[in-house]
């Protein structure tokens, strides 16, 4: 694990740890909040909030309202044990997460497998509901589902430099298995490059069979250059069940996502929003 990502577990331990005591330990909450300030980490604390409670607090400028806004919430999802018991089936699986980002731990190394964003649903669009989100969770108005982006290397490669020619020194790359799209998961591909010459690399003309290198310089080079294709393949889970309460139907959701991410071939998912028109008959995700 990182040690960005063990010093923001660290910071919601503590949070956790004080959450715990009790609603009357706000003042306990408000001076750990002021150490954080001292030490450069406020920064660091916005991200435990949006990471481990889904509260994002980047509009705000005023600390004291910060303090006031945010200690209620998190009793309330302490007190609901979502935090914790995400926290552990994360570890279990070996993943964590930072913004939107899954990643699984290799010892001191990790890797992106994907992302995944929570999507709000009210059924009655009403106001009242969106601004009183605690009620809506409790009288099951309120369902949440997740957008889960995968990112799953299908094909590497290296080009000398040799090889590159043209203007700009350019490179066209064939695959050797075409991207396709298969039943209703969409399937497209991202091209990263790796080397030790300094140039403003272009990936364009990104085809199903293949795509262009462009070095983006006149210049000849002979160092080699290698490139990673990786599939983004985006599904959505929604799984709820009428006799599960809120959490628990998004703890559910959650791991059925990270077992998606931990899995080495796609796999198509039941269960979507016909009400809210993202689906077709050829497309898994449209907006």
């Amino acid at each position: 694990m990182s040690k960005v990502r063990k010093h923001l577990d660290k910071i919601f331990n503590k949070i956790d740890s004080i959450a715990k005591k009790g609603k009357d330990n706000i003042f306990e909450y408000y001076k750990y909040i002021d150490d954080l300030i001292e030490r450069g980490e406020y920064g660091d604390f916005e991200q435990v909030l949006s990471m481990f409670y889904d509260i994002d607090i980047s509009d705000s400028i005023d600390v004291q309202f910060v303090k006031n806004n945010t200690w209620k919430e998190i009793l309330f999802q302490t007190n609901s044990t979502f935090a914790t018991r995400l926290k552990k089936m994360y570890d279990s699986k070996n993943v964590y997460q930072i913004s939107y980002n899954i990643y699984q731990s290799f010892g001191t190394s990790s890797i992106l497998l994907g992302k995944i964003k929570e999507i709000d649903h009210y059924p009655s669009a009403s106001k009242f509901l969106v601004q009183n989100r605690d009620f809506a969770k409790l009288t099951k108005e309120k369902n949440t589902y997740l957008e889960v982006l995968k990112y799953r290397p299908r094909e590497t490669g290296e080009v000398f430099g040799l090889s590159f020619s043209g203007n700009n020194k350019i490179y066209d790359v064939t695959l050797s298995s075409p991207s396709t799209v298969i039943d209703s998961v969409s399937q497209a591909y991202t091209v990263s490059i790796t080397s030790d010459v300094s140039r403003e690399w272009i990936i364009s003309n990104i085809q199903e069979n293949g795509f262009r290198i462009n070095s983006g310089s006149m210049s000849s080079f002979t160092q080699s250059v290698s490139w990673i294709a990786t599939e983004n393949i985006v599904v959505i889970i929604n799984d709820n069940n009428e006799s599960l309460s809120y959490d628990q139907n998004l703890l559910v959701n959650y791991t059925s996502a990270i077992d998606f991410l931990l899995e080495s071939n796609p796999i198509l998912l039941n269960g979507y929003w016909d009400d809210l028109g993202y689906w077709d008959d050829t497309l898994f995700w449209t907006d």
